[in-house]
C-alpha cells in the first residue's frame, strides 16, 4: 500500500477488501506477506482482527502450505477500524467485523470462528479425522 492508501485508514473508517480476501491466522506469514509488500516499493501493512470474522474460513486442510493458517473471508465482510499504530517502518491496522442486525455475536459457539488467536475454525486435522473413522470402525467390530 501506498502511504496515501494507509492515511485513509482513520479510525471509525468503515471499508471492505472490495473482493474474496486471504488473511493469515499466523503472525510470521503476515510477516513475511507484509515484507514482500515493501519488496514491490510498497509499505509495510498489516491487518489484525482480533475477534476474527463470521463470514470467512480456514482453508488450512485444503492448503498446499498448511503453516500458513490461511482463512479466506467473503467479499460481504465489512470491518471498522479501531486502532492504527506504527513500529519501525511497519504499520498495524486493527479492525473489527461490522455485525449487521440480527448477526450472531462473535462469542457465540455457533460462529465460524470465535477467535483470532485460536487458529479459527476448529476442523479436524487429518490425524484426527482418521483417528476418529478407525475408532468408529473398532466400536463396530466390538457390538
Amino acid at each position: 500500500m501506498t502511504q496515501e492508501q494507509i492515511n485513509q485508514y482513520t479510525i471509525g473508517r468503515t471499508f471492505n477488501m472490495n473482493g474474496l480476501s486471504s488473511w493469515s491466522s499466523e503472525e510470521l506469514i503476515a510477516n513475511d506477506f507484509a515484507a514482500y509488500g515493501k519488496k514491490l516499493g510498497e509499505q509495510e501493512v498489516i491487518f489484525i482482527s482480533e475477534k476474527g470474522t463470521n463470514k470467512g474460513a480456514s482453508i488450512t486442510q485444503l492448503a498446499h502450505w498448511e503453516e500458513e493458517g490461511e482463512i479466506l473471508v467473503s467479499s460481504k465482510a465489512e470491518y471498522r477500524v479501531v486502532n492504527t499504530y506504527t513500529k519501525g517502518k511497519r504499520t498495524y491496522i486493527e479492525v473489527e467485523e461490522m455485525q449487521k442486525m440480527g448477526a450472531k455475536d462473535k462469542n457465540d459457539k455457533t460462529s465460524i470462528f470465535n477467535r483470532w488467536e485460536d487458529n479459527t475454525v476448529k476442523f479436524l486435522d487429518k490425524k484426527e479425522s482418521k483417528e476418529k473413522k478407525e475408532n468408529e470402525k473398532s466400536n463396530k467390530k466390538d457390538t
